[in-house]
């Protein structure tokens, strides 16, 4: 039985990890694509919109209603690129929330009434990508490796490391010297030096 549902859970596991790009990629290009549309046709008719915003009693209705318009299109769009993601998903996760509360929520009897709307299930999206970011297949993720591998600093003390690790790989290098290194700077030395390298130095005899 153990070796079942180690195999069952871990086997799973393995499958799934390949594949954690898959779910933000294709959440993002549905609801991206259904606001997209959705924004669009509310642009094509402002006034009824405006009109709309106006009936539920929103202040500056106008300014409101394009706004929203304005969002749902170019964050759709924008979603489904996998450009600006968070502030997108934040924005339209807003959106659904004031739309749940302004004009769903008078019309709910009961919880299950309200688990069943569907801008609650967009707001659950919207703010999971909000927080999660767009994934890997993204133009978030590409602009963010190419800048990080841009501008990375290099780490504190990093010349100093590069002398002392030249010293302790030199032919005439004293355990001293590589025991100095391990003590100042344990973590930097590892991308410097290799562990077989160390055991060779400080196994080696004071000359």
């Amino acid at each position: 039985m153990n070796l079942l549902i180690k195999y069952v859970w871990f086997g799973t596991e393995k499958v799934a990890q390949p594949l954690l790009w898959m779910p933000p990629l294709i959440a993002r290009l549905v609801v991206g694509y259904v606001f997209m549309m959705a924004g669009w046709g509310k642009l094509q008719h402002l006034p009824q919109v405006q009109e709309n915003f106006v009936a539920w009693g929103f202040p500056f209705a106008h300014f409101l209603a394009n706004l929203t318009a304005g969002w749902e299109f170019v964050g759709g769009i924008m979603i489904m690129m996998g450009l600006m993601t968070r502030i997108s998903a934040g924005g339209l996760a807003v959106i659904m929330l004031v739309a749940i509360a302004v004009v769903q929520l008078p019309e709910v009897e009961s919880f299950a009434d309200l688990i069943a709307l569907e801008e609650l299930t967009l707001f659950v999206v919207f703010t999971w990508l909000a927080v999660a970011g767009a994934g890997k297949v993204s133009l978030d993720q590409w602009l963010m490796a190419n800048y990080l591998r841009e501008k990375r600093p290099s780490p504190p003390f990093s010349d100093e490391i590069d002398f002392l690790a030249n010293s302790a790989t030199a032919s005439n290098a004293q355990p001293a010297c590589v025991l100095g290194l391990v003590l100042c700077h344990p973590n930097d030395l590892a991308q410097r030096l290799s562990l077989s390298a160390l055991i060779r130095r400080t196994h080696q005899p004071l000359h």
